[in-house]
């Protein structure tokens, strides 16, 4: 019943039932009374409390390449605003071409567009970075007549077989190409620093060898100082004692190793390495450390006490001082 009877029909019930009009009123049921308060307040309810709607696909791409964080633009100072718009030119360059896969974001970081868009211009940066792209393989055959192609079929293939809403089963594959384009800014951007600090030797009639040993070699250990000298604090003094030598071993042995490589197999021939008196020392300043820190570490065995750091500051500062003096011409060596 939609509401209260009349007392007509409570009366016409009632003597079709055989039963008294008291007993029909106290069966009706009351009239629900709803305001149009409530009813606008229930119609102006979400479907789905807590919940926003997903981006479409091109506000997702765009946002996933703008090299700003919008979220904390607004909240910055006016001299980080300036540098974040002085970072903008390399950031939109690193996200258009370096695929990331993040566990800790939504969908794993897929963007379909932007990992479209990565894929296509990956294959074309590393033969740019490598100086490939414009050489010629047979008969006028350029190396950018195939990898254009390779990069449109990979990036074809990806957008094909993929979906916006859901990362697609060869994800993971995203993290391996990052990797290596990753690998290649730095080759990149390490060879325009070098190219800069040859400049300057130029400039200012400064031997390769000092610039290795001073700034060079100050701006390639910085990070791992700070990252040993962290780990150290944190309780992990072997783990830290273990980078200090583990580092530059692996730059020496995989970074001089493949370097020469790559020139020999490029020239065709055997790598020349053209020697001083400066890099003699150098030499011989790393023998002398290496082995003094073995036979230290035997003595001690292998505690390594407050004078041992002193002892390293010492050398360090003594052969940085020779190699000066030598290439400024103050020592002479006889040989």
């Amino acid at each position: 019943m939609a509401g209260e009877l009349s007392a007509t029909e409570r009366l016409a019930v009632a003597s079709i039932l055989g039963v008294d009009e008291e007993v029909v009123r106290s069966i009706t049921p009351l009239p629900h009374h709803t305001s149009d308060h409530d009813s606008n307040d229930n119609e102006s309810q979400p479907l789905l409390r807590g919940e926003t709607p997903p981006p479409g696909q091109l506000k997702e791409f765009f946002l996933g390449l703008c090299p700003v964080d919008l979220k904390e633009w607004a909240e910055l100072a006016c001299y980080l605003k300036i540098w974040q718009l002085i970072k903008c030119p390399m950031l939109l360059c690193l996200k258009a071409t370096v695929p990331v896969v993040d566990y800790n974001e939504p969908k794993h970081n897929w963007n379909r567009l932007l990992n479209t868009l990565n894929l296509f211009l990956a294959p074309v940066f590393c033969a740019f970075v490598t100086k490939g792209l414009t050489q010629t393989i047979t008969d006028g055959f350029v190396v950018w007549y195939l990898v254009l192609p390779i990069s449109f079929l990979f990036a074809a293939s990806v957008f094909l077989t993929s979906k916006p809403k859901e990362q697609p089963v060869y994800h993971a594959l995203f993290s391996y190409v990052g990797f290596v384009v990753a690998v290649l800014w730095i080759y990149s951007t390490v060879n325009e620093i070098v190219n800069i600090l040859q400049m300057f030797g130029v400039e200012f009639s400064i031997n390769d060898a000092i610039l290795g040993l001073t700034v060079l070699a100050w701006g390639n250990s910085i990070g791992d100082l700070v990252a040993d000298v962290a780990m150290a604090k944190q309780g992990f003094p072997t783990m830290g004692m273990s980078a200090c030598f583990g580092g530059p071993m692996f730059n020496m042995l995989l970074g001089i190793g493949i370097s020469c490589t790559i020139v020999t197999v490029r020239d065709g021939g055997t790598f020349v390495l053209h020697t001083d008196d400066v890099q003699l020392v150098l030499a011989l300043g790393l023998a002398v450390s290496l082995l003094s820190s073995m036979f230290i570490m035997v003595v001690t065995r292998f505690q390594a006490a407050r004078f041992y750091g002193i002892y390293l500051f010492i050398l360090y500062g003594v052969i940085l001082v020779v190699a000066l003096l030598i290439e400024r011409q103050v020592i002479v060596i006889p040989w």
